[in-house]
């Protein structure tokens, strides 16, 4: 296996599955600043804080380039140490993607490596990786009410 350089490459799937409210982007559609399939931000002198501040998994871990997140289409998006889990962004064109071989085979080494519950969201709906279905409904019901706190209230 050949080891990655801390490079993106042509990989910007974070510029698509993630929202960026300070530039008015929802999450799963791709930002008019980064150039389809070649990475790299055009904006990047002056690119957002949510975006200068985000720390893809596989750009911090030694990790083989067959598992950069445009060749298994999710990215790691960081831990809750509070709630003491991962957090993972699929991309819906690709619901399955943590069930290919690939997938399967970075998730049991993320949770070898002490991460036991892994929270999955695709297109927006959660799903939580536990050997535990009694603390992946209590991080099911954490996210739902952090969502709704997120939320902007009428009137």
């Amino acid at each position: 296996m050949a080891f990655h350089t801390q490079s993106c490459g042509d990989c910007s799937l974070c510029c698509t599955l993630l929202g960026v409210s300070s530039i008015g982007k929802p999450p799963n559609q791709h930002c008019p600043h980064c150039p389809t399939g070649k990475g790299g931000c055009q904006i990047y002198d002056r690119q957002p804080k949510q975006c200068g501040g985000f720390e893809c998994g596989y750009l911090t871990a030694p990790i083989a380039v067959q598992f950069r997140p445009d060749n298994i289409h999710f990215i790691i998006t960081g831990e809750d140490r509070k709630l003491r889990c991962q957090f993972i962004d699929v991309d819906p064109k690709f619901p399955h993607a943590t069930e290919t071989p690939n997938g399967r085979y970075l998730i049991g080494m993320m949770r070898a490596g002490g991460y036991r519950d892994i929270v999955v969201t695709t297109g927006g709906a959660h799903r939580v990786i536990s050997d535990s279905p009694a603390r992946a409904a209590i991080l099911i019901h954490e996210l739902e009410k952090r969502q709704q706190a997120a939320q902007p209230t009428s009137g």
